[in-house]
């Protein structure tokens, strides 16, 4: 994983994106030049009031591209190339991020320690090493496992998203369907299972109700809109 602190002075002084110095005859790397299957978390929180120059402007942009369509540009100085990548984004923010996200969860927290970081530590220290590299085993070998939908649930689906489109045709998309399924899998992967269940269909559409209702409670944050 990789943590990219959003803060005006990184984004206007840091370079995102790798650059052919002709001079030495070399690529210069970019901070985006990361392994495939990285989990780039990205913390708007640090971001305070000031202006983003040219290059800030040019790296919220790069970011754009990364999280919408998983591309890098190589900066040639002449012209430009993508190159494709595989990376997992997320964003934490106060309000509406700046850049694009394909799912927006306000965080409710049960309990809000005074002191974020030594609440965290104190929590990491209690976890063995042994037991932290298992999780992240069993993470890893989860992606790799097979993963199918029967002809039953697959029309037990249709018939559910025909349904939440009659209730609301406005708001309900193929791309909500899409991403119920992406959350369906995760659920059912997470479990040890490798086909969809009825069980966890309806959990996947109760956890998505629970997004889309936390959104509406909370219409603004800090002034910004969700």
């Amino acid at each position: 994983s990789f943590r990219l602190q959003m803060t005006l002075e990184n984004m206007n002084h840091l370079k995102f994106i790798p650059h052919k110095d002709y001079t030495a005859n070399r690529l210069v790397s970019g901070l985006l030049q990361l392994p495939s299957n990285t989990s780039l978390v990205i913390d708007e929180t640090l971001l305070e009031q000031g202006q983003l120059d040219t290059p800030g402007v040019h790296n919220v942009a790069a970011l754009s591209n990364l999280i919408t369509w998983q591309k890098v540009d190589y900066d040639f100085s002449y012209h430009q190339m993508e190159f494709p990548c595989n990376i997992n984004v997320l964003i934490t923010s106060e309000g509406r991020s700046l850049l694009p996200a394909d799912c927006q969860i306000h965080l409710q927290p049960q309990l809000i320690p005074p002191n974020m970081e030594e609440y965290m530590n104190s929590l990491l220290s209690t976890v063995l090493p042994s037991v932290l590299n298992k999780f992240r085993i069993y993470l890893t070998l989860l992606r790799f496992l097979d993963y199918s939908i029967s002809d039953e649930i697959t029309k037990a689906v249709e018939d559910d998203f025909v349904e939440m489109r009659k209730n609301d045709p406005q708001s309900i998309t193929a791309d909500d369907l899409h991403q119920l399924l992406i959350v369906a899998r995760f659920l059912s992967l997470s479990a040890g299972q490798t086909t969809l269940s009825r069980e966890r269909w309806l959990r996947a559409k109760q956890l998505e109700s629970l997004r889309r209702t936390r959104l509406q409670q909370q219409k603004c944050v800090n002034g910004n809109e969700l």
